[in-house]
């Protein structure tokens, strides 16, 4: 089934680094995906949550080494490893893991990816998927470039984004982006909601995808700044909230 001319297909840009057997499953899970949202794919892609729930869905209909491969392929000829003192922040911060370092990546632009470039449209800053963190070239910069873990701000980017890392790993890819989708609908559609962990009264388990990131990053940074620039109370917070999830200590 063809995409709709009005619906940018966001796979669009990786095929020509596909295998052949990697694209012909990518197009079987294109067309299921069209099929089980018949009408309604038409009216999809609205916006971010849309563009991710749409890409997640896809992904999730593969095997899941043919998806990675599927997702890995967007990063484009820009995309680096974590740098040493990243690998030892996401360490601290996360412990015993369920994906390696080494297989994430950090690309400074969009890549070939589709989906990073609807997201900067937005405005986002940066977008996670699957084991790829895309940034804004401009916030890549100013948070520290090849180095994250070298000021507060790249700090609280890199574990933020790699929460959602995480998540896609122990959620699978549909999973993720359906609750993406739903906790988007929850919060009315204002995205800036979802982040806002601080006008709800959740732990981390509880969160949403959006205010488990955002804690993460956000304790990260308090502890990355001088102690005299910390806010004790957000400090406070954040520490009840993360309590026994093992992430930066807690």
């Amino acid at each position: 089934m063809a995409m709709p001319p009005d619906f940018p297909d966001p796979f669009d840009g990786v095929r020509r680094y596909l295998s052949r057997a990697a694209a012909r499953a990518l197009d079987r899970a294109i067309t299921e995906v069209q099929q089980a949202a018949g009408r309604a794919v038409r009216r999809r892609m609205r916006d971010v949550s849309d563009t991710i729930d749409y890409v997640t869905s896809v992904l999730g209909r593969m095997p899941h080494g043919v998806a990675n491969t599927v997702a890995d392929a967007g990063r484009g000829p820009s995309a680096r490893p974590l740098a040493p003192n990243e690998v030892v922040l996401v360490n601290q911060a996360f412990g015993a893991q369920p994906v390696s370092p080494g297989q994430v990546r950090i690309v400074p632009g969009a890549g070939n990816q589709p989906a990073a470039a609807a997201a900067f449209r937005n405005g986002n800053p940066a977008i996670t998927i699957g084991n790829t963190i895309y940034m804004k070239p401009e916030v890549y910069r100013a948070r520290g470039g090849s180095d994250l873990s070298s000021n507060p701000e790249g700090v609280e980017m890199l574990l933020h984004e790699y929460t959602h890392v995480i998540q896609y790993t122990r959620l699978g890819f549909t999973a993720f982006g359906a609750r993406y989708a739903r906790e988007f609908h929850q919060s009315g559609y204002d995205a800036n909601k979802m982040y806002d962990y601080g006008s709800r009264t959740r732990n981390y388990d509880d969160e949403m995808l959006e205010g488990q990131a955002a804690m993460v990053g956000d304790y990260g940074r308090q502890m990355a700044l001088p102690p005299g620039s910390r806010t004790p109370a957000l400090i406070q917070q954040l520490r009840t909230k993360l309590r026994g999830t093992g992430i930066l200590g807690q």
